[in-house]
C-alpha cells in the first residue's frame, strides 16, 4: 500500500480504509476527514454489514448537548441522566450479543458543548458514568468535512492528535464499480468514466457551483433519470441541464446534457450481445475504428460487456452471444480488442467464451497482432 499525503494527513481510498479500520483495535479512536458526498458514512455503514454489526449513525451538527449525555433528571436527590437513543441501542445490541459500529458524522460542525461531550465518549469511552458494554465489540468512528467545504468548529489540537486520522480519497474506479452495480442510470456512469475530473468537488475553489458536483450529487440526479427514462431518450435535453444543474451544478450541466444528446445514444452491453444484427447500424456509428468518439465509446461498451459475461452466475454463455461479441470485436481500434482480450482473460467465467472465440484462426492471429504490442514483445 502506497503511503500518500498532502502533508497534513494520510490519504486513503476505500480499500485501503477498510484494510487499515480492521487492522486497528477496535478501542482506537479514528477520525476521518472528506469533502462533502464522496461517501463517508456509506463506506462506515458498508463496514457495518461486513462485520455483521448493528449501524447506528449520529450527524452532531443537528444534536444538542442532551443527546448525548442524556436528560438531566432529579431521583432521590441525585442528578441521573436518562438514557438517549444511541445508549440505549448499543444496551439491546450488548443484550444480543451483537457487535456495533458508532458513528459520529460532522463532527467538526457540532456545537462546542456536545463537541466535549463526543471528545469523551470516542477517546475515554464513557460519558457521565455511563461505559459500554465489554461483552461486545462497539467500534466507535467520527468523521467530518474538510475545513474549506463549510463553517467549521475549531477542535483542540491536544485532543485531535489522540486520534488515528485520515483523509478519505475514494478512487474513481471505485466508484464506477458501485455505481454499475446499484443501478446508477448509465449516462451518468458513461459521462463520468469519460470526465472523472467532474465526479467530486473541486475544494479548492471558491465558487460554489464547483462543489456541487459529487458522489452523492450524480447518484441523486440518477435516481430522477431512472423514473423519467423519456428525458434521456429525447433529441430535446434541456430538461435534462436543468435538472443536472440542481444537483451538480451549472458548469457540468450543460457538458452532461450535450453528452446525453451527442454521444450517450443508450447503447448497452445488451444491444451488443443480444441485439446486434438489429442495432448494427448505431454501433457502427457510434463505436467502428476511425470515427470521431470510436475508441472511447468502444472502451466504454467493452467494460460494460465484460462486467454481464462475468455475471452469468455459472450459466453458460450463449453462442449467439458470443458470436455478436465477436462481430463487436472485428470493428473496433487493436487497443480497444487488446483490452478487451484481457478483460476476458482476468475471470474464470469467461474462459468459455476465450475458447470458442480462439476456435476463429483469423480472429485468432488479430488478437495475437493486438496484444502482442502491449507486452512489450
Amino acid at each position: 500500500m502506497p503511503l500518500v499525503s498532502d502533508g497534513k494527513n494520510l490519504q486513503l481510498n476505500i480499500s485501503e480504509m477498510k484494510d487499515v479500520l480492521n487492522a486497528l483495535p477496535h478501542t482506537m479512536a479514528v477520525f476521518c476527514e472528506g469533502v462533502h458526498g464522496i461517501g463517508k458514512s456509506s463506506v462506515f455503514r458498508q463496514l457495518a454489514t461486513e462485520r455483521d454489526a448493528i449501524f447506528i449513525d449520529m450527524r452532531l451538527s443537528q444534536c444538542e448537548y442532551t443527546e448525548i449525555a442524556g436528560y438531566p433528571k432529579d431521583v432521590d436527590g441525585k442528578m441521573l441522566h436518562l438514557n438517549p437513543w444511541w445508549r440505549t441501542q448499543i444496551e439491546e445490541a450488548a443484550k444480543e450479543n451483537k457487535n456495533v459500529v458508532l458513528l459520529f458524522d460532522e463532527m467538526n460542525r457540532a456545537h462546542k458543548d456536545v463537541l466535549q461531550t463526543v471528545f469523551q465518549v470516542v477517546l475515554d469511552r464513557e460519558v457521565q458514568g455511563w461505559k459500554f458494554p465489554t461483552n461486545v465489540k462497539v467500534w466507535i468512528y467520527a468523521a467530518g468535512n474538510t475545513g474549506d467545504d463549510y463553517d467549521v468548529t475549531m477542535m483542540d489540537p491536544a485532543l485531535v492528535d489522540r486520534f488515528f486520522r485520515f483523509e478519505l480519497r475514494p478512487s474513481n474506479d471505485e466508484w464506477t464499480n458501485w455505481a454499475k452495480d446499484n443501478d446508477v442510470h448509465e449516462a451518468v456512469v458513461q459521462f463520468i468514466m469519460k470526465n472523472d475530473n467532474f465526479l467530486d468537488p473541486i475544494s479548492n475553489l471558491d465558487d460554489t457551483d464547483e462543489k456541487m458536483q459529487s458522489r452523492r450529487s450524480w447518484t441523486k440526479l440518477s435516481d430522477v433519470l431512472n423514473k423519467t427514462p423519456e428525458l434521456v431518450n429525447s433529441e430535446d435535453t434541456t430538461m435534462v441541464q436543468l435538472l443536472a444543474a440542481g444537483f451538480v451544478g451549472t458548469k457540468v450541466a450543460p457538458k452532461f446534457a450535450k453528452f446525453v444528446r451527442e454521444e450517450f445514444a443508450q447503447l448497452t452491453a445488451y444491444d451488443i450481445l443480444d441485439k446486434y444484427d438489429e442495432m448494427k447500424d448505431k454501433i457502427e456509428k457510434q463505436c467502428k475504428d476511425g470515427l470521431p468518439e470510436a475508441a472511447a465509446n468502444s472502451s466504454i461498451l467493452v467494460e460494460l460487456c465484460t462486467d454481464v459475461l462475468k455475471k452469468e452466475d455459472g450459466k453458460k454463455v450463449s453462442v449467439e452471444r458470443m458470436k455478436n461479441y465477436k462481430k463487436f470485436l472485428d470493428i473496433v481500434n487493436m487497443d480497444i480488442l487488446c483490452s478487451a482480450w484481457q478483460g476476458l482473460m482476468g475471470h474464470s467465467k469467461t474462459l468459455e467464451v476465450i475458447n470458442w472465440l480462439g476456435k476463429d484462426e483469423a480472429f485468432r492471429k488479430k488478437v495475437a497482432a493486438a496484444v502482442s504490442p502491449n507486452m512489450g514483445g
